[in-house]
């Protein structure tokens, strides 16, 4: 005589905040702060995957998207890692706010009945709709066991003429390695000036302490995200033990991402 005991949703691990799973890999997906670009990479950025964007200095969207990526990672309540060795990071007059949808409803302009009739160009009129308006990209993500993470959009709406509030970034858990703190860490014995190796093992101890897929987890516990923003890599503040060094820090940075 055999017996199964049911998996009930209350005994699995919580869904963190401002997340959700794709439906056709059930891999856990974060925002990355522009729902286009979310829509591009097949609904958000996978937990443990990498985005590289190449940068262009005349232009700098690059930067854009990272300052876009720091803020959904505030906006969502998930730890920050920065890693930057060309500039020192100062996130209160680098990121841009954010209002909530009561907010930009009771702001909104009432609408005029002549507005209802203009349309978009045509070459853009069948493109799906993948703007931070639409309720679509605000849905209450997670479970109905997971009350906390349902109230957090999965993508916010970002205005780039407004500055984020000093408190939400006072509050907010972030790590930052910035031009003179990382030199400084790097020049020690240990690393004999490779940034790199760092950098990696920087990485290693806060995925260790608390984002480690390795650990086991206890029922019911509400597990958060660590988000990794790494600027300019490989430019010429950057300084490693040979010319391979970028490449063999991109090849264990996957394999370290891989358990977390």
């Amino acid at each position: 005589m055999s017996s199964f005991r049911k998996r009930v949703p209350e005994s699995q691990p919580k869904i963190p905040p401002a997340t959700r799973l794709n439906a056709h890999s059930a891999q856990l997906l974060v925002s990355t702060g522009v729902p286009s670009l979310d829509d591009l990479l097949g609904g958000g950025l996978p937990v443990g995957g990498m985005l590289m964007i190449e940068e262009d200095r005349q232009t700098g969207y690059s930067n854009t998207l990272l300052s876009y990526f720091s803020s959904q990672s505030l906006a969502a309540g998930h730890k920050l890692c920065i890693v930057n060795a060309d500039q020192e990071i100062d996130l209160k007059t680098q990121l841009p706010g954010w209002a909530t949808l009561n907010t930009v409803q009771a702001d909104a302009p009432v609408k005029d009945s002549t507005s209802e009739a203009m349309k978009i160009a045509w070459r853009y009129q069948n493109l799906p709709r993948v703007d931070g308006d639409d309720d679509a990209n605000r849905q209450k993500t997670g479970s109905s066991s997971t009350s906390e993470a349902a109230e957090i959009p999965f993508c916010e709406r970002f205005d780039l003429m407004l500055r984020i509030q000093p408190a939400i970034v006072d509050q907010a858990q972030v790590e930052v390695l910035d031009g003179d703190r990382l030199l400084r860490l790097a020049s020690s014995e240990k690393y004999g000036g490779d940034m790199y190796q760092c950098v990696l093992d920087h990485i290693s101890s806060l995925i260790d302490d608390g984002f480690s897929s390795l650990k086991p987890v206890a029922p019911n516990t509400e597990r958060n995200i660590l988000r990794i923003e790494i600027g300019s890599l490989g430019s010429g503040f950057w300084q490693g033990s040979d010319s391979l060094a970028i490449l063999k820090f991109l090849h264990r940075l996957r394999g370290i991402l891989r358990y977390s």
